[in-house]
């Protein structure tokens, strides 16, 4: 798994700037972890990027609050509102999209015998 490109997403969903993005490279590869050991087509790879991403931006999201003020200046009044103050409501959308792309990864397909 590429860690630029879950970076790239991770920039994208969360409205981050590159400098913001670099912060959280270290949780990226902590999300990554789970995936290391197994060998992925590059379809799954791109959706479990995807899937990275999203988690780590719902992990920042439930780390940074969900305030509706994103800034304020005093000179000049100015005032900049995040997203509607739905944050992290709109990051688990996103988390719960991005499990429901990889739920053929992720599922159990053992079984047991209960009894003979």
């Amino acid at each position: 798994m590429n860690t630029e490109k879950v970076l790239e997403i991770l920039r994208a969903i969360g409205n981050f700037t590159e400098d913001e993005v670099k912060k959280y490279s270290s949780l990226v590869e902590i999300n990554k972890r789970p995936f290391a050991e197994n060998e992925y087509d590059e379809s799954d790879e791109a959706l479990l990027e995807y899937f990275v991403a999203t988690k780590t931006n719902y992990q920042i999201a439930l780390a940074s609050g969900d305030s509706e003020i994103s800034s304020f200046k005093a000179g000049d009044v100015s005032i900049t509102s995040s997203t509607n103050g739905n944050a992290v409501k709109n990051a688990k959308a996103l988390l719960d999209d991005a499990c429901a792309s990889i739920s053929h990864l992720v599922a159990d397909k053992s079984f047991y015998f209960r009894e003979v």
